[in-house]
């Protein structure tokens, strides 16, 4: 903080500051540094000027004057960053087995993530794949606004939407509102999901053939009934394909989130670059992990279609 802009604000320069009193007491405490690229010409010319106004009493000094208090202990190093005691370069293997422990958490985070805003999205979506086969023009219309809304804009701009934009706008009533970062990710994540399911599952209804819903009908069931009896079923085991691509999706869409810093694989891996400058080999990683979650679950999708397949037939026993 400059002097200039202390007393700017302490003599009411800005015009909308009363009664500014200086106060002893420290109420927080916080610590800035200046950043400078790697291995940048200037650092030293910035260390030798902070050296400077530090040992010739000129910090002190401009503190006293500004905050009529003794200033605290500056500490050596960046807190919450650790010190290397040497600044020999590290292999690429031990960059990536230090950062191991950081990006499995990470990756537990994304899936967690990417389970929750897929199950949300699929519920949302069944809704809204069957108000689009409604009979009720304005439930029809309503969920195709909606699918093509949230298909027609980038994902990017709906996270931005939902976490700055809604607590502006309520904040705009005279509400106090925030968004924690998780519960906007699941948010933005299972709103952006639930318009693609809804597709998959109008489509995955409007396959099965309209003799089933006769039939089902001529026993006596309901409309309902027959949705949850006989349609839904069979359309769900069509529906597995294209719902895996979905949370195979979802789960590579996830790090988008990291722009509003939530802390998930990509920002974990974002982390660990800005303090280690080695960006290949760490990206190189996270990129290898999100292959081996997608890998992973497009055999579990394949197993559980496998499984659900009417016409999979158990092996006879062989005749000797």
């Amino acid at each position: 903080m400059s002097e200039a802009f202390c007393r700017d604000i302490l003599t009411k320069k800005t015009g909308n500051l009363k009664d500014v009193e200086v106060n002893s007491e420290l109420l927080s405490e916080e610590f800035y540094g200046i950043p400078t690229p790697l291995n940048s010409p200037n650092l030293q010319l910035v260390n030798k000027g902070l050296t400077t106004i530090l040992q010739d009493g000129t910090y002190e000094k401009l503190y006293r004057k500004w905050f009529n208090a003794q200033p605290s202990q500056l500490p050596s190093i960046a807190p919450g960053i650790p010190q290397q005691s040497q600044k020999t370069a590290l292999s690429s293997g031990s960059i990536i087995s230090n950062a191991l422990p950081s990006l499995v958490k990470g990756a537990l985070v994304t899936l967690e993530l990417t389970v929750l805003a897929a199950f949300l999205g699929l519920v949302g979506g069944s809704l809204l794949g069957i108000a689009r086969l409604s009979s009720t023009k304005l439930l029809r219309w309503a969920a195709r606004a909606y699918i093509d809304f949230f298909r027609g804009t980038p994902l990017l701009v709906q996270i931005f939407m939902v976490y700055f934009g809604i607590p502006a706008l309520i904040q705009q009533l005279g509400l106090q509102f925030s968004f924690d970062r998780f519960l906007a990710a699941v948010i933005a994540l299972t709103l952006n999901s639930a318009a693609y399911i809804a597709e998959v599952v109008r489509g995955g209804i409007q396959s099965i053939e309209a003799g089933q819903t006769e039939a089902a009908q001529s026993m006596g069931l309901s409309n309902a009934q027959t949705m949850r009896f006989v349609i839904f079923p069979q359309a769900f085991r069509r529906m597995l394909p294209p719902l895996g691509n979905q949370f195979i999706s979802l789960l590579k869409d996830t790090s988008l989130v990291a722009i509003i810093g939530f802390e998930e694989l990509f920002r974990e891996g974002q982390l660990i670059v800005a303090e280690s400058y080695r960006p290949f080999e760490l990206y190189a990683t996270v990129a290898v992990i999100y292959l081996v979650l997608t890998l992973l679950s497009s055999q579990a999708f394949s197993y559980l279609e496998k499984r659900l397949n009417p016409g999979r037939q158990r092996r006879s026993p062989k005749l000797s």
